[in-house]
């Protein structure tokens, strides 16, 4: 039972590795959306030279959210019961096309919107997974077990 703990302790903590880097991928790609719509309305070269700043921000959050959500994916096969219980690739898929592809004014707008999306259903996968933890840990035992 202690290992299962310790076990779920470190899921814990992993995702909440994930969700902090997850949020502020979201504040910089909300902040990027907004500069990229003033770019595509004839904003001069300091939007787009703040929205491509913005978009470096964002791609350096999404690396480190996606290497927190695949370690909290490791943290999450160690513990009995729990496994499976978070479905992030979609996120992965998105933030992967959004690292990887050079932009075009309009393409970055739908493309921030785009991942801006999935970065909020990654969000809600992992604060529910967090309240399913932080219930588990305050009963101290594992799912499946006597109620």
């Amino acid at each position: 039972m202690a290992s299962w703990l310790v076990e779920a302790r470190e899921a814990l903590d992993a995702v909440e590795d994930a969700l902090d880097h997850l949020y502020a991928a979201r504040d910089v790609l909300h902040s990027a959306r907004n500069w990229s719509l003033f770019d595509i309305l004839g904003g001069a070269g300091i939007s787009t030279y703040v929205k491509r700043s913005k978009m470096r921000d964002a791609q350096q959050e999404l690396r480190a959210a996606e290497d927190a959500i695949r370690k909290l994916s490791e943290e999450l096969r160690d513990v009995e019961g729990i496994d499976g219980m978070l479905n992030t690739s979609e996120f992965l898929t998105f933030a992967d096309y959004f690292l990887d592809n050079a932009f075009m004014d309009m393409f970055v707008h739908q493309q921030i919107a785009e991942t801006q999306a999935a970065v909020w259903r990654a969000i809600d996968a992992c604060e529910e997974l967090r309240g399913r933890l932080n219930d588990l840990l305050e009963k101290g035992r594992r799912p499946g077990l006597d109620a």
